[in-house]
């Protein structure tokens, strides 16, 4: 392998690993305040606190919102998939493996690639750049550092 073959693998990969990481994170934190939110407005509606009725169409819509979209299990699986690109980078870093096997590793990874939210690309390449040392791909737009804040990678 050249070195620039196995830098832009490595940046491939590295990208790859970011946006499911960041994707998992936000989907984790996603799931857990619509729960919180949900916890907090049945208490109310137990305890009696204020409108009843408007309290369960709001849990009602919460739940609905978590059937529908899954951010547990989007988050799940964007954290598998990030194990399996952190373990392809181990690979590529080992110097153990040849450019035809990594596209092939990559291609079978990224059949299971989870949804993205498409404002983490821009965090993820960042990112990404960081983690192998080259240079920062841009600015981030406001809503990148956003979602790069709600994700906790200030840094970026």
């Amino acid at each position: 392998m050249t070195e620039q073959q196995v830098f832009e693998l490595k940046y491939r990969v590295a990208y790859s690993f970011q946006l499911e990481k960041l994707n998992a994170i936000l989907h984790r934190r996603m799931d857990k305040i619509i729960l919180f939110i949900q916890f907090v407005l049945g208490s109310a509606v137990v305890t009696e606190r204020g409108p009843a009725f408007l309290f369960g169409i709001l849990v009602a819509v919460l739940a609905g919102l978590q059937f529908v979209i899954k951010p547990g299990e989007i988050a799940g699986a964007g954290k598998l998939q990030a194990q399996k690109y952190s373990e392809l980078l181990d690979d590529i870093d080992s110097g153990n493996v040849d450019v035809n096997t990594v596209m092939q590793k990559i291609k079978v990874i990224e059949k299971s690639d989870s949804p993205v939210v498409m404002s983490l690309r821009e965090p993820a390449r960042n990112a990404a750049s960081l983690m192998i040392g080259a240079e920062k791909d841009g600015k981030l737009t406001m809503l990148g550092r956003v979602f790069a804040w709600v994700c906790g990678e200030n840094n970026i």
